[in-house]
C-alpha cells in the first residue's frame, strides 16, 4: 500500500462503503488500476526516450525516471539494462552517465539485491546514510557513487 502525501499530510479523500457488489467493485478497481498501470509505464518511457538512448532490449519499472538537462546522448542504456531507479544527469559539467549492458539501476536495496544476484550480477550498494539495515546481500557497500568507477575498472564486466 502506497504512502504519499496525500495519505501523509490527511489531503485526500475518504470513502462510504461502495453501494455496488463488492465483486463488481474489485472487479472495475482491478481494470482501472492496469489501465493506470500501463498509462505510468508510457509516461516513463517517454522520459526516457526523451532524455536518454536506449538500447534493445531494456525494460524500465513503472517507478523509474530520467531527467537529463543536456543533450539526449549524455545518457546511454546498454542492452538488456534493467532501471526501477531514477537517473538524473545535472547541467554542471559535461558528464555522460552510461550504463553498460545488462546493467540493474534498482530502487530498493533489500528487493534488487536479490534480484540482481539472480540475474547473476553484481549488487553494489550506495548507502546515502539514510539508516535502516543494509541489505543482505551486496557485493559492495559504497557511501558515495565517486568509487564507482574504479571498481568498474579493477573488477571488469559482470
Amino acid at each position: 500500500m502506497p504512502v504519499d502525501s496525500t495519505h501523509a499530510f490527511a489531503s485526500g479523500a475518504a470513502f462510504r462503503k461502495p453501494s455496488a457488489p463488492p465483486a463488481l467493485a474489485a472487479w472495475i478497481g482491478s481494470r482501472l488500476a492496469a489501465l493506470a498501470l500501463r498509462s505510468q509505464v508510457a509516461r516513463v518511457w517517454q522520459a526516457f526516450e526523451a532524455g536518454a538512448t536506449i538500447a534493445p532490449g531494456c525494460r524500465l519499472g513503472p517507478s523509474a525516471w530520467c531527467v537529463n538537462e543536456g543533450p539526449r546522448d549524455r545518457i546511454r542504456i546498454g542492452a538488456g539494462s534493467v532501471c526501477r531507479g531514477v537517473l538524473r544527469r545535472e547541467t554542471f559539467g559535461d558528464g555522460t552517465l552510461i550504463l553498460g549492458e545488462a546493467v540493474y539501476v534498482g530502487d530498493d536495496a533489500h528487493a534488487d539485491g536479490g534480484a540482481a544476484r539472480a540475474a547473476g550480477v553484481r549488487f553494489w550498494w550506495i548507502d546515502r546514510g539514510l539508516g535502516g539495515e543494509p541489505p543482505a546481500v551486496m557485493d559492495q557497500r559504497l557511501t558515495s557513487v565517486r568509487g564507482v568507477a574504479h571498481l568498474l575498472g579493477a573488477h571488469g564486466p559482470a
